[in-house]
């Protein structure tokens, strides 16, 4: 089974995204990937840094970052703005 943690570029994120691997990884569940949803179209500095900051604490790889309103976009559109 391949577990994917699913967070936000927001306040809390680092904190959040911490806690939800430590909890997966007490349960004795690696992570394959982390999933960072709701991406802005212009990201600030703060959101830009938490990309290279989340794999740093957390030691999971981003697998995708998906652009704000991705969830409304058909397969195909979904699968082609999806950034990984």
């Amino acid at each position: 089974m391949e577990v994917y943690v699913v967070t936000r570029a927001g306040l809390g994120t680092l904190n959040h995204t911490e806690l939800a691997v430590d909890a997966l990884r007490a349960r004795g569940i690696e992570p394959v990937g982390l999933i960072v949803g709701s991406w802005l179209a212009r990201p600030g500095t703060v959101e830009i840094c938490k990309l290279e900051d989340l794999p740093r604490l957390t030691g999971v790889r981003i697998a995708a970052v998906l652009p704000e309103g991705a969830g409304t976009r058909e397969a195909p559109a979904f699968v082609a703005e999806a950034i990984s």
